[in-house]
């Protein structure tokens, strides 16, 4: 009895076996076709991308640009980290003593200072225009060339030009206003 029951179970695992090595095949086969389905699949719809650099020559090569736009690049006007400067130049005045009053961090002007393309905030510039004591001509310029403007449509922006055409450039009370006025939370 005990050598049946043995033979049994050894029957039993070998049918096991074999139709767990049967499953394995079909589930390899299903792969298979899966995985090269998909690979149609992309190789179908996917196209292969062209180098960036020829891409963008086919784009820009045959691109007619007028001879006065040309002729109005060459005209292109000081950055606004050259005319700020430039401005401080002169007026004779300290960077460092710029930055300060500005409430500005070093690092922040150095960037300012270094990078010809860098566009600060517009609430940067006007603290640097309080700072250096700008007429409202002088800060509109600068403003502009940060391709920024005071809107009359912004109360801060409407602070701020109250204080440069008044000439009020204590930059601790233009913080104050605006904390007033809740444009500034406190730190």
């Amino acid at each position: 009895m005990f050598k049946r029951k043995l033979l049994e179970k050894e029957n039993e695992i070998s049918r096991l076996q074999t139709e767990l090595a049967e499953s394995i095949r079909r589930q390899d086969y299903l792969k298979n076709i899966l995985f090269n389905g998909i690979e149609g699949y992309i190789n179908s719809v996917y196209i292969e991308p062209e180098p960036t650099t020829l891409l963008f020559q086919r784009r820009f090569e045959d691109i007619y640009v007028p001879e006065e736009i040309e002729e109005v690049l060459t005209k292109v006007e000081a950055s606004f980290s050259d005319k700020l400067m430039e401005l401080i130049r002169e007026k004779k005045l300290n960077e460092v003593e710029v930055y300060k009053k500005a409430d500005i961090d070093r690092r922040h002007f150095s960037k300012i200072r270094s990078t010809s393309s860098y566009r600060p905030k517009k609430d940067t510039v006007i603290l640097l225009c309080l700072s250096m004591e700008l007429t409202y001509e002088e800060s509109q310029d600068l403003l502009t060339r940060a391709g920024l403007a005071l809107s009359r449509s912004n109360k801060q922006d409407i602070i701020a030009e109250y204080f440069l055409r008044r000439g009020i450039y204590d930059v601790l009370f233009y913080k104050e206003v605006l904390y007033k006025h809740g444009f500034i939370s406190e730190d």
